[in-house]
Order: C-alpha cells, then sequence, then structure tokens
C-alpha cells in the first residue's frame, strides 16, 4: 500500500500540460485516490475506465514450400482504455462532494491549517459554482493520459 500511496504522490498533474478545469478535475482524482486507497479506488477506477482488449498482428511471416505457400501471423493482445466522460463527470460530483465535508471536518477538528488542507481549500474555491459537466467538458489527452496513469498504478497495487 505505501508503494501505491508513493506512486500516487509523484503523479502531478502540471506534468501532463492541463489547463485550469483539467487540472482540477486531476487533483480531485488523485485526491479520492490517496484518500481512500485499496478497493474503493479500484472500483472507482474500473468504473472511469474501460479497458478493451482486441488481437493485433505483431509480425507476418510468408513461407514457400513444396505442398504450397502459407502466411502466419504472430497475434497479440492489445489493451485500449477508454473514459467515459458523462461517468467522470458524476465522479467529479461526487468526489467534491466528499472533498468539501472532508475540509469542513478538518476545520471543525482543528481550526490551525496545514499545507494539505490550504490546497484542498484552493482546489474547493475552483470548484466552487463547477459542476462535473463544465469540468470535463472538452478534456485534452493530457487529462486521459493522467487518468490511465492513475489506472495502472491502483489496478497494480490498490
Amino acid at each position: 500500500m505505501k508503494e501505491y500511496l508513493e506512486k500516487l504522490d509523484d503523479l502531478w498533474p502540471i506534468d501532463y500540460g492541463l489547463n485550469t478545469k483539467e487540472t482540477m478535475v486531476a487533483s480531485l482524482v488523485k485526491w479520492y485516490l490517496m484518500v481512500c486507497p485499496g478497493e474503493p479506488a479500484r472500483r472507482v477506477m474500473s468504473w472511469l475506465m474501460k479497458p478493451k482488449t482486441t488481437m493485433q498482428i505483431q509480425h507476418e511471416t510468408v513461407s514457400v514450400t513444396r505442398e504450397g505457400s502459407g502466411v502466419s501471423f504472430l497475434l497479440l493482445p492489445k489493451t485500449e482504455v477508454s473514459v467515459n466522460r458523462k461517468d467522470l463527470a458524476t465522479f467529479v460530483d461526487f468526489a467534491s462532494g466528499l472533498m468539501r465535508d472532508d475540509l469542513m471536518e478538518k476545520n471543525e477538528a482543528a481550526p490551525a491549517r496545514d499545507e494539505g488542507a490550504d490546497l484542498m481549500s484552493a482546489l474547493m474555491e475552483g470548484l466552487e459554482g463547477a459542476d462535473g459537466n463544465q469540468l470535463t467538458n472538452g478534456c485534452s489527452i493530457g487529462l486521459f493520459d493522467f487518468l490511465y496513469d492513475c489506472y495502472r498504478i491502483v489496478m497494480a497495487g490498490a
């Protein structure tokens, strides 16, 4: 579990060339995966990311013998992962509500702020008044790359 959290901690949305709203979505996903590791994280990433395995021709061989000629193929599985934008929007709404509740609990328990609470507050200010559909509309490939990296980490170590 520690390695899982360290790998997630090393993922920075800024490294993916995201715009502001995408950075908020990526930060929210990362926050959720770090505060709800294990099976909850695995279920969420399985729900958000839809893997599809297809067979891909890796290489082709042509052989000619007395009996005739033949072609053989080496087929290898290729996995592609897609993200359902509506599911991502629903998750953003759900996770932002959880973050808001978590932040309120932390403020009530300890009025003195720490760096994590300040980052959460800044993210919540950015999310204020926005819904998941607005934040996930027109997302770039950078956000999907970030989500895929999260998916790989969670599925390998959650």
